[in-house]
This record gives structure tokens, C-alpha cells and sequence, in this order.
């Protein structure tokens, strides 16, 4: 079974170790699940995390690069 999706909100407190910006972000997101017999035995959650932080941090980050961030997912 495959659901994708939005995700918004606002930062109001850390995130992977990043300041609070009190600013609103919307990433897309898609997750994955496998049934077996009634119960999920397997799940897949993907989230756009680098888009979320460049529309909270701005340029900075996307100066950075991803390989800058990644070590703290």
C-alpha cells in the first residue's frame, strides 16, 4: 500500500539540533507499507526534510549542501 502526501507546520522548537524560526514549511511525504495477515510487517516513511529546512533556513543551508545536514538524520 503506497499513501503520499503534505506535511505543514511551523517551527516552534529545535529540530535536528537547528534553531526554532517560527516560520511555516510544507514538505511532501510518501509512505509505504507492506500486510501480511492483518499486521503491518514492514514500513517505509520518506519525508522532502531538505526542502522543509531550506524553506525554514533559507540559503545557508542550500549553500551547505545536503551532505552537510545528513549526518544528523
Amino acid at each position: 500500500m503506497l499513501a503520499h502526501g503534505t506535511a505543514s507546520g511551523t517551527a516552534l522548537g529545535k529540530s535536528y539540533d537547528a534553531p526554532a524560526t517560527k516560520k511555516a514549511y510544507q514538505a511532501g511525504l510518501f509512505d509505504t507499507v507492506r500486510i501480511q495477515d492483518g499486521a503491518i510487517v514492514h514500513r517505509v516513511q520518506q519525508a522532502a526534510v531538505l526542502g522543509q529546512m531550506r524553506q525554514l533556513y533559507g540559503r545557508v543551508l542550500g549553500s551547505l549542501g545536503a551532505s552537510a545536514m545528513l549526518w544528523r538524520l
